[in-house]
């Protein structure tokens, strides 16, 4: 399977690999390297591409939408099998604890606010974190079983909502099935949560 990288998750990668060399002013470099605009547009654009089904969609459903919790357990085990691979774009995500680390060591390059307020968030939590996404909606009777769970990049999971695949006309990626590399940069948590800044 060709995984996909950018030039963002690049940055990532080197930061992370920096301070597993006790290298926090390389780390520090790399992670100011990240192009905020261009994901901010790329965001933008992603949901413009939506806006009228999405605004149609809960305009129809708002009072059938609900939210559903998923234990954390369940999360890491939907995040592992599906090798922290959107299940939509492909796109390579990060684990989130990972980021959250990233934000301890370096608040004023990379920071992170924990309501996830817009703007107080580096957008790389927008764009490039691993959530979990309900395939079949809640609002349309989805439930948490792990078969109706996958690994979705934080964008396509905001972009998506609780729209039907069929109304955006996209695919599901398959679970991998041959030996994937990626596990969301979590093997980096250990020596992470060393780093004084």
């Amino acid at each position: 399977m060709d995984t996909i990288k950018d030039n963002d998750l690049v940055s990532i990668i080197k930061a992370i690999r920096s301070l597993a060399n006790d290298q926090l002013e390389e780390a520090k470099r790399a992670l100011l390297t990240i192009n905020s605009d261009a994901l901010q547009q790329n965001r933008a654009d992603q949901l413009a591409q939506v806006q009228t089904i999405r605004h149609a969609w809960s305009k129809k459903h708002r009072q059938s939408a609900k939210r559903s919790s998923v234990a954390k357990d369940l999360q890491e085990y939907v995040f592992q099998r599906d090798h922290y691979l959107c299940c939509y774009c492909g796109k390579q995500t990060i684990d989130l604890r990972v980021l959250k680390a990233l934000s301890k060591i370096f608040p004023e390059v990379f920071p992170y606010q924990k309501n996830w307020k817009f703007g107080e968030s580096h957008l790389i939590y927008w764009t490039h974190s691993t959530s979990i996404e309900h395939v079949a909606p809640v609002a349309d009777g989805g439930d948490n079983a792990a078969e109706n769970l996958r690994a979705s990049c934080y964008l396509c999971n905001d972009v998506k909502k609780d729209i039907p695949l069929n109304l955006l006309g996209w695919k599901l990626r398959p679970i991998p099935t041959e030996t994937v590399e990626w596990q969301g940069l979590t093997e980096y948590l250990p020596k992470l949560m060393e780093v004084k800044s």
